[in-house]
């Protein structure tokens, strides 16, 4: 059963729908979404379909030059539709592109991690390239097969303690094999500290491209 003060709402703007400009429209339609009611139950009482009140709900939070100008006549509905539309696509991308710039840099602090991690280790350049590489290799086939582990980290864990719990155990591994023992362990150690894998992936490639340039510097 709907509340009674949206009810008398819905009926408020069913009786002056005919009389109301767009805008208006558009505010009290936003407002009765945003209190629950859903779009096809308003398209019902106010007789008209679902796509002239999508619309409308685009419209809702227009800048007030825009609205300006609707309410003069100066701009349809239609234009409204179509500018708000534009500005919020125009706002996706700043958001994509804000995101990958995060991305980016969160990638070039883990990269740093990785290569000191890798230079702590006292492996040759050629061995720390191979760990890197196949290491990525690795994480990007089990992420294909969907066999990475589910476990989560809690937040605010230190790097050294994942790094520390996650070292495969020395006697399980053949000595002549040790490659495979930092694999290992660089795999399972970036993918409990970075759990997103485009960045974790990100800062592998960089990680790799930092120790081609030290090895031929």
């Amino acid at each position: 059963m709907k509340p009674a003060a949206i009810h008398t709402t819905v009926e408020d703007l069913r009786a002056r729908w005919a009389t109301l400009h767009d805008l208006d429209r558009a505010k009290a339609i936003n407002s009765l979404c945003e209190a629950g009611e859903s779009r096809r139950s308003l398209a019902k009482e106010v007789g008209c379909s679902e796509a002239p009140l999508r619309d409308l709900l685009k419209v809702a939070n227009v800048p007030l030059a825009d609205r300006v100008l609707a309410r003069r006549g100066e701009i349809s509905t239609r234009e409204l539709v179509r500018r708000s539309k534009a500005a919020a696509k125009l706002e996706a991308e700043k958001a994509k592109i804000s995101e990958e710039k995060r991305r980016a840099k969160e990638s070039e602090k883990w990269s740093i991690s990785i290569c000191d991690w890798l230079q702590a280790q006292g492996l040759a350049w050629a061995h720390q390239e191979n760990v890197i590489e196949s290491t990525r290799c690795e994480l990007i086939e089990a992420e294909r097969l969907g066999t990475l582990p589910k476990a989560i980290v809690p937040t605010g864990v230190p790097l050294e303690t994942i790094i520390d719990r996650t070292r495969p155990t020395e006697s399980g591994w053949d000595q002549t094999l040790e490659i495979y023992f930092y694999i290992s362990w660089l795999a399972h150690w970036t993918l409990y500290a970075i759990p997103n894998v485009i960045v974790r992936d990100a800062a592998l490639s960089h990680a790799l491209v930092t120790i081609q340039h030290r090895r031929y510097e």
